[in-house]
């Protein structure tokens, strides 16, 4: 009989110390779903930052929670993926659940938040194994993926830190990641990882920039064949994240019409366009002759089916030197260039050219008085972020952010194929607080999802007036509450103490 109860025992003791493992390993292992998906391979719109559009639902941060926040899966709100069913494009609070409670975060501002390829989400989280004095390490960070319903949740890398860069479009099935100035294409199908630049050695190399757009991400890297002057002749690819191609677009040989000639330039997109059929470069490009005759703005637009195909003839040169710090460059059907700088915007006609130059966009005469006025179309605009620039059937408008609003800006009356440039057109229509420290904020159709700062940078949501009929006189709604908030954080924010 004790012999009998010492196994019963002994057995009892092993459940346990196998339970107990179990969830000591729980964070690395596969997860059972969250939420019912009832059909997979949903269309994704809006993919990376705070929000996501995934069928019928926005997928969300439910809020800014920081790095150094228990990260323990389960135990996680503030900062967790949440989704909620979207009804007549607004979502419907009362169907909101959490998906994914884990922490979701990272410092890098321009392509934050998470990504949908193939069903799956992927995400960087801050690292929970523990430090010497029992501390989890969440300076370090953790490249996750997890399917859509909150199951098969894996591990793919971890990282030193949190300042993993991720990126893919709405049609991507391939995703992009940078560990500083190192980039891989990850295939979602495999998961098999590529550097997409090596050295002469055929070792893993640093790309000197990246920028992206769509589904596509244009980067620079040297140009090691030229053994003399590698580190100033750049060579230009672009990476099409649906099928995981890299294509040469620029290059010094390019650039010179294949001649043997001895010019070598160093080439920076400022802005890559992505449109149905086309893909338009705009960069700045320095050559090595003595006066730097060929520094400048540029801009060259591809057709989608021959991206390799460089025709000197029709680069587009914009100025003479790159004095002005444009960041932001916009093609509109007509030809005309929106260009933005930090303090306001200037207007090109791409298709009026004099002496190899871009002209910007002239006034009527009636309109100026040649004494006082400038001849050409500009604004300013005191500290300007740039957005958007939104081309529509009847008027193309400019977002931009300033003193933490959201402003909206007529550019042009439109009819048909006629541009008129407006005038008195400026108006705030967001202002509600938000948190600038990571995600930010969200424009998906008509609809603004942001972390509130006057409410525990828990994610609200916000309906944006018509465009049509804004102007300065509409009145700015409150936002509205999309996140659930914890117990403990519900009862500080409406200053209930224990």
């Amino acid at each position: 009989m004790k012999s009998s109860l010492k196994k019963i025992f002994l057995l009892t003791i092993s459940i346990v110390l196998i339970c107990l493992m179990l969830v000591a390993c729980s964070e690395k292992s596969s997860k059972a779903a969250t939420v019912k998906v009832d059909q997979f391979n949903q269309t994704v719109k809006s993919n990376g930052g705070m929000a996501v559009y995934y069928g019928d639902y926005v997928y969300f941060v439910n809020g800014y929670a920081g790095q150094s926040v228990n990260n323990k899966y389960g135990e996680v709100i503030l900062g967790a993926i949440y989704r909620c069913k979207l009804a007549n494009g607004i979502p419907d609070y009362k169907t909101t659940e959490c998906v994914i409670p884990k922490n979701i975060y990272g410092s890098d501002t321009t392509y934050p938040g998470f990504y949908i390829v193939n069903d799956y989400i992927y995400y960087n989280t801050p690292n929970v194994d523990k430090d010497s004095k029992g501390e989890q390490k969440t300076s370090e960070g953790v490249f996750c993926r997890t399917k859509v319903d909150g199951s098969d949740t894996s591990e793919l890398k971890k990282f030193s830190s949190n300042g993993i860069v991720l990126y893919a479009g709405d049609n991507s099935k391939y995703l992009f990641y940078a560990d500083g100035q190192k980039i891989y294409k990850v295939d979602t199908k495999t998961l098999a990882t590529t550097c997409l630049v090596k050295n002469a050695k055929g070792e893993n190399d640093d790309a000197i920039a990246y920028k992206c757009s769509g589904d596509y991400v244009v980067y620079t890297t040297r140009n090691y064949e030229n053994k003399l002057n590698a580190s100033s002749d750049y060579l230009v690819y672009l990476l099409n994240l649906t099928d995981g191609t890299s294509t040469l677009v620029m290059s010094s040989k390019k650039f010179n019409n294949n001649a043997q000639v001895s010019t070598i330039y160093g080439v920076t997109v400022q802005t890559l366009q992505t449109d149905i059929d086309t893909i338009t470069f705009f960069y700045t490009k320095t050559d090595n002759s003595s006066n730097s005759a060929l520094t400048g703005y540029y801009s060259y637009t591809f057709s989608k089916t021959a991206l390799g195909s460089f025709d000197p003839a029709n680069e587009k040169r914009y100025t003479l030197d790159t004095s002005k710090s444009y960041s932001n460059f916009t093609l509109l059907s007509n030809g005309y260039v929106v260009a933005c700088t930090s303090s306001g915007v200037d207007f090109f006609d791409s298709t009026n050219v004099e002496n190899g130059l871009v002209q910007q966009l002239q006034k009527p005469g009636a309109e100026y008085d040649p004494a006082t006025e400038s001849s050409t179309y500009s604004i300013s605009i005191s500290s300007l972020t740039f957005v958007k620039v939104v081309e529509e059937e009847n008027q193309v408008y400019l977002v931009y952010s300033a003193d933490d609003k959201l402003i909206y800006i007529k550019l042009f009356n439109k009819d048909v194929t006629t541009f008129t440039f407006a005038k008195e057109n400026i108006a705030t229509f967001f202002g509600c607080k938000f948190d600038k420290t990571y995600c930010s904020y969200d424009i998906i159709d008509n609809v603004i999802y942001y972390m509130n700062s006057d409410m525990g940078n828990y994610a609200y949501y916000f309906e944006v007036p018509n465009f049509n009929e804004i102007d300065k006189d509409t009145k700015i709604d409150a936002g509205k509450l999309l996140a659930k908030i914890s117990d403990n954080d519900f009862k500080t924010l409406i200053g209930i103490t224990d």
